[in-house]
């Protein structure tokens, strides 16, 4: 508690997945990181949900009401996430601005080169691809893939 009484930045995932947060950072006092504070950012702001369950029963086992949170497992929304970080963490140290855009743009390049590799190039003058990710912890995606 005593780390997040002096955090000037709380980072949650979203999604219902972290259904505990609200009570610890309002348990530590710490007006800094309240929700709808610059010090508190949901990484997954800006995504929209998938799989929101029609029912919600145990008996399906470990449910999200809002949807899937395993976002960070798809390379592309995990790029979200880290410009949401980027932008939070901008926010809270502003001297170090640069820096951020300068790791978040490193960071975009690295999943763009592991997923489309010298491709990029080869992309229609709208730039945009088509992403598919297929597994158990994320619904078959088909998104478009804004490049730049």
């Amino acid at each position: 508690m005593k780390k997040t009484r002096d955090a000037v930045l709380f980072v949650e995932n979203g999604f219902s997945l972290e259904l505990w947060a609200d009570e610890v950072v309002n348990g530590s006092g710490n007006s800094r990181i309240f929700r709808g504070t610059p010090g508190r950012v949901v990484a997954s702001a800006g995504v929209s949900a998938l799989e929101i369950p029609t029912v919600l029963s145990r008996e399906m086992g470990d449910i999200h009401p809002q949807g899937n949170p395993h976002v960070w497992l798809d390379p592309l929304l995990a790029k979200v996430q880290a410009g949401n970080i980027a932008e939070a963490l901008k926010r809270t140290d502003p001297g170090n601005a640069s820096y951020y855009d300068a790791r978040l743009a490193d960071f975009k390049k690295r999943i763009d080169t592991a997923l489309f590799g010298g491709c990029r190039e080869h992309v229609d003058e709208t730039r945009t691809a088509t992403h598919r990710l297929d597994s158990q912890a994320a619904p078959e995606l088909e998104l478009p893939v804004d490049l730049e």
